[in-house]
Parts: C-alpha cells; sequence; structure tokens
C-alpha cells in the first residue's frame, strides 16, 4: 500500500481545495498565492496566473479522482504512483513556460 494517498475523502478534499486555490489564480487574479512570482518579473503577470492557475487546477481535478477511486478500490495503489508522475511533469512543463516561453513571448511583443 502506498502512502501518498491517505484516503478517498482526504485526497477529494485536497483536490477540491487545489482546484479552488487554481481557480482564485487563474480567474480572479490572485498571483501572490503563487510562492516566489514577483508582478515586477520578465513574464507577464496575467499570463503566468492563467498558466499556473490552469496547471493547479488540472492537480487539483486528478488528485480527486485518482486518491477517490484509490479509496473506493477501482483502481490499484500503484495508480499513485502515476499520478505523482504525472504531476511531476505538470510541474517541470510549468517551471519551463513560466521561465523560458512567457518571457520570450513578452520581448518578442506576441503578448501571452
Amino acid at each position: 500500500m502506498t502512502p501518498a494517498l491517505p484516503s478517498g475523502a482526504v485526497s477529494v478534499a485536497l483536490g477540491g481545495a487545489l482546484v479552488v486555490v487554481g481557480y482564485l489564480i487563474a480567474a480572479r487574479g490572485w498571483t501572490f498565492l503563487i510562492a516566489g512570482f514577483d508582478r515586477t518579473s520578465a513574464a507577464d503577470p496575467d499570463a503566468v496566473g492563467d498558466v499556473v492557475g490552469n496547471a493547479v487546477i488540472r492537480v487539483g481535478l486528478a488528485v480527486a479522482v485518482v486518491g477517490g477511486a484509490t479509496g473506493a478500490g477501482y483502481v490499484p495503489d500503484e495508480a499513485n504512483f502515476a499520478l505523482a508522475a504525472a504531476i511531476l511533469l505538470v510541474v517541470a512543463r510549468l517551471l519551463y513556460r513560466v521561465n523560458v516561453v512567457l518571457p520570450r513571448q513578452r520581448a518578442e511583443g506576441n503578448g501571452a
């Protein structure tokens, strides 16, 4: 048994909380929720909020679905390892987009 997601109810609640935080970042523009982000950085704050918020929403939905299904016994515990690998890939893509793609687009004048 993997300790990644303790129970279905906790995982669904955690996933729901991540969806709410992602919504606040993407739709409301609360970029102060992004750790280490400075509004004076090279990237457009609205574009960063959109990219990070949508990524957090996707991760929250995945945690809720996989955690709930694992807790209910519909999928094997190894699905938690697949979820962890997927989250690592999402974070790596997110870091690349925020640090490389968005500043380059802003410098070229293409917007976000």
